[in-house]
């Protein structure tokens, strides 16, 4: 997995972050190349350093009918 990380020790400290492999690194992935075009550009994406920067993560569970024997 590649990673690309910059930290700016300021206050309040704020961070960079690109991940050209995406998170499973697996080339099958639909997302795994989305971060490519970023890291070749040598840009990064801001990366949330407190809760209240991320805001709110929602999850959704859906259930799933799998067939019986």
């Amino acid at each position: 997995m590649t990673l690309r990380v910059v930290l700016e020790m300021s206050q309040p400290t704020r961070a960079f972050v690109v991940r050209p492999g995406s998170q499973s690194g697996h080339p099958l992935r639909p997302r795994y190349g989305d971060q490519l075009g970023v890291w070749i550009k040598g840009e990064l994406s801001p990366l949330a350093s407190t809760p209240e920067d991320a805001g709110p993560i929602t999850n959704t569970l859906h259930p799933v009918t799998v067939a019986g024997p």
